[in-house]
């Protein structure tokens, strides 16, 4: 499911680079939708890895932080 959300994550972004600037001088309205939709889905894998006793990965502790 992880692999799953990120590859639609980089597909997305795929997209967004591919769509010329000049688009987003009218509207950025769809791509709110798009980050809002994405938002919900990863508060829904925080809560499953919550309910079986994991620590979501960017609540994890790193070397890196």
């Amino acid at each position: 499911m992880v692999a799953l959300l990120e590859k639609t994550i980089a597909d997305g972004n795929a997209t967004l680079k591919a769509t010329p600037a000049d688009r987003f001088a009218k509207t950025v309205e769809p791509w709110l939708s798009v980050v809002e939709h994405a938002g919900e889905h990863y508060g829904q894998l925080v809560v499953y890895y919550r309910n079986n006793g994991m620590v979501p990965p960017e609540s994890r502790h790193s070397a890196n932080k």
